[in-house]
């Protein structure tokens, strides 16, 4: 799995997850946050997005971060993104979630 995928599904979660306790994102973060769903969707392209991003929302909280901290390869499990095999390995995983 690539990181928009990747990226996707723990925005899925995080969403659900936000969405039980009621936070609402501020401002500022709410706009980035637009921003990077927008970038994703484009990249992976509305079916694969709305895959993956039911995938996070039905996460539980252990299964997202369990999740958010493996590394390594992992095989795809969503329709094949029109991105390709562009990677992001030169960002952290801030910048990673932000795009």
């Amino acid at each position: 799995m690539g990181l928009p995928e990747r990226a996707v599904l723990l925005f899925g979660a995080q969403e659900s997850l936000r969405g039980t306790s009621m936070q609402a994102l501020p401002r500022e973060d709410s706009i980035r946050h637009r921003h990077s769903l927008e970038q994703a969707r484009g990249d992976l392209g509305a079916e694969a997005f709305t895959q993956f991003w039911d995938q996070g929302r039905a996460m539980t909280l252990e299964q997202a971060l369990a999740y958010a901290l493996e590394t390594g390869p992992r095989p795809r499990q969503g329709p094949k993104s029109s991105r390709g095999n562009q990677t992001l390995s030169h960002l952290s995983h801030v910048e990673v979630g932000e795009r």
